[in-house]
């Protein structure tokens, strides 16, 4: 019964002067090699070499905390017994930040390092926060822009550029509109228009529509320039052939005479236009043109004659006819005792109304009114009437007579001396006979 005391004695000795057991030991493996290694809130160092051992933990449950520039944090509970070992590995996701590149004007290329990751407004999500990031922001007529970017974990960043033009904006109107734009011969669009990304420098603008003549300007574009251009357009004359059957007839352009037919007018400008024509003896004609610029065109004139005739008839003949005035012949007779004349004919009489007069000596003058149609003939008869008007002197022992001469032979001279009542002289009793001048 003593001996179990004494037992329990020395076992208790010697477990006072036993070895000491070892302490519980955590290594922690993680990459990066940057990370710094936290146990319950405690700082245990940074992992070096890929590897930190951590010791004098006490047995039970801890809170591991990983961090690391530019990564997620990492978090883990682990549990461990006295004397244990616990190896931990690691590998940390880098952390990523939140970019949006917007610029003025939008949809401009943005490239990273020489690549083309997309265009404006663009959101990157994958950028890593550890670090500064460049971009250059392009777009064809404006100057490359360069911006560098430092993202602070997942906040958000907004950058919005605006872009400086390397070209010049031209905006183009012109009168009339619709006129070809062309920028150093390339063609870029028709009036009213907005020339973007014209290149700087020396440029030429052309303006072409068909009928005007061209329009040129030199310019010089410097970058951001703009500028308003306003063209008013010349038009180019038009040309008119003017033809007529008959020809040689007076040609008359918005009543300015310009020559007979054949005749061609140059230099005429668009627009409306009347043409007149004038041929004697012919109906004058006129029309209405509307040319369009550079245009060229032939007007051909048919002319219908207005021309008709008189036919005259004097009893007796030898009357001088006179057509509105004017002396136009005298009627005749192939037949010298005929009472009647033959038939003078007056030609090319324009239609319309005219005075005809027949005047003879010793006649009263007679007038007509004859309205004359165009292509026919119109007819007058004078029927004229006798004037006693003595033209002759006889001269006898007796005395002296005036009267009118009927006839003369060498024996006898008959001598009208009063009207209707004639007296016959011998020539052996006449001392003289001599005419009367007339007025």
């Amino acid at each position: 019964m003593r001996a179990f005391p004494l037992m329990l004695a020395l076992a208790s000795f010697a477990a006072a002067f036993a070895a000491p057991q070892p302490p519980a030991r955590l290594d922690v493996t993680a990459r990066p090699e940057t990370t710094r290694v936290v146990v319950d809130g405690e700082s245990r160092g940074t992992v070096a070499n890929g590897v930190l051992n951590v010791f004098d933990l006490k047995p039970g449950r801890h809170l591991l905390h990983l961090e690391a520039p530019g990564c997620r944090c990492v978090d883990e509970f682990f549990t461990i017994g006295e004397s244990e070992f616990l190896r931990k590995d690691f590998e940390l996701t880098r952390e990523t930040g939140l970019l949006l590149v917007k610029s003025d004007p939008a949809g401009s290329e943005v490239q990273q390092n020489g690549t083309s990751i997309g265009s404006t407004p663009l959101l990157l999500t994958t950028l890593p926060t550890d670090e500064t990031h460049s971009f250059e922001i392009c777009r064809p007529g404006y100057q490359t822009k360069r911006i560098d970017v430092a993202l602070d974990g997942r906040t958000p960043v907004v950058r919005e550029e605006k872009l400086t033009l390397d070209s010049g904006v031209l905006t183009v109107s012109s009168e009339p509109s619709g006129a070809e734009v062309l920028v150093n011969g390339i063609s870029r669009g028709r009036t009213p228009m907005t020339l973007e990304n014209v290149p700087k420098g020396n440029v030429s603008l052309e303006l072409r529509l068909d009928g005007y003549n061209s329009e040129k300007r030199d310019l010089r574009v410097v970058p951001g320039m703009t500028d308003t251009l306003a063209f008013k357009l010349r038009g180019l004359p038009s040309t008119i052939k003017v033809v007529s059957t008959p020809e040689n007839a007076r040609v008359l352009l918005d009543d300015d005479y310009k020559g007979k037919t054949p005749l061609e007018i140059k230099d005429v400008s668009s627009g409306l236009h009347t043409l007149r024509l004038e041929l004697p003896g012919y109906a004058t004609q006129a029309r209405s043109l509307t040319l369009s610029n550079g245009s060229s065109s032939t007007e051909e004139f048919v002319f219908e004659s207005i021309l008709g005739r008189i036919e005259v008839v004097t009893t007796p003949p030898g009357a001088k006819i006179m057509l509105d005035g004017k002396p136009v012949g005298t009627t005749l007779t192939k037949t010298i005792t005929a009472n009647k004349s033959d038939t003078f004919t007056i030609d090319k009489v324009e239609a319309g109304e005219h005075t005809v007069v027949a005047n003879l000596y010793g006649h009263r003058e007679a007038s007509r009114k004859v309205v004359v149609e165009a292509k026919k003939s119109a007819s007058v008869v004078f029927k004229l009437k006798r004037v006693f008007t003595p033209d002759t002197i006889v001269v006898t022992q007796g005395g002296t007579y005036s009267g009118v001469l009927v006839t003369a032979t060498p024996d006898l001279i008959r001598l009208e001396v009063k009207e209707g009542v004639t007296r016959d002289f011998r020539r052996d009793g006449i001392r003289e006979v001599k005419p009367i001048e007339q007025p």
